[in-house]
């Protein structure tokens, strides 16, 4: 077992060690992960998960800082308008996942499938989900773009100081659309007051845990 791990780690370090010496693959990359990560974000957005001392969190936090880092990423490396391009590439696959799901549970089921009321809670909430995300997406990804492209040029040389603080923002203004749209009428005020603080700080701290690695990336990019 030790051994196929070795294995495993040996060629997943030469994969990302590959794809940090080619710019198109480090694009190709990042823009997957922009992509999937808001994907799957929506999906699990609706479903509400506790955290210690009572707070509550959206179970989609657990994936979308990743958006963020892309992007950052994308903007550090690739420029502002490769970040736009990625966030409106984005929605526009997560448009074509919404009609897909809702053809999907107007399909009639045979009579032996007894799972279908789960997907219809799950998917069916798909939509309000995805409205409130584009919103905050689009708002909140153009927010952050902007930030980060205007600190990108007065300091060049401090990729942490930018990343961290036009996520802030983005962040702060992210979870303000989202929330409200997403889920008021479904659970009380005050707990989605809680969500916004503890939302906003979980991703923050997301982000701070992954940064080693982000600016790794960005170290090996300033070697080309």
């Amino acid at each position: 077992m030790s051994i196929l791990n070795d294995v495993v780690d040996k060629e997943m370090q030469s994969i990302f060690t590959q794809t940090m010496k080619n710019k198109e693959n480090l694009y190709a990359l990042l823009v997957s992960t922009y992509v999937v990560s808001l994907a799957i974000a929506n999906i699990l957005a609706g479903i509400i998960i506790a955290l210690p001392f009572g707070f509550t969190l959206a179970a989609g936090t657990l994936v979308f800082p990743l958006t963020y880092i892309a992007s950052n990423l994308i903007s550090e490396v690739f420029g502002y308008k490769k970040a736009r391009f990625t966030a409106l590439l984005a929605i526009i696959i997560n448009v074509l996942l919404v009609i897909v799901y809702q053809l999907t549970l107007l399909i009639p089921n045979p009579a032996f499938w007894q799972n279908e009321h789960a997907y219809q809670i799950v998917l069916g909430a798909v939509p309000r989900i995805f409205a409130a995300s584009t919103l905050a997406s689009f708002f909140a990804s153009w927010f952050n773009d902007v930030v980060f492209e205007r600190l990108l040029k007065k300091e060049k040389g401090n990729f942490t100081t930018r990343s961290m603080f036009s996520s802030l923002l983005g962040q702060m203004l992210n979870s303000a659309i989202f929330i409200p749209i997403a889920f008021l009428g479904t659970m009380p005020m005050d707990s989605m007051i809680t969500m916004y603080f503890v939302t906003v700080i979980v991703r923050l701290v997301y982000q701070l845990v992954l940064l080693p690695l982000t600016n790794r990336v960005v170290k090996n990019v300033e070697k080309w």
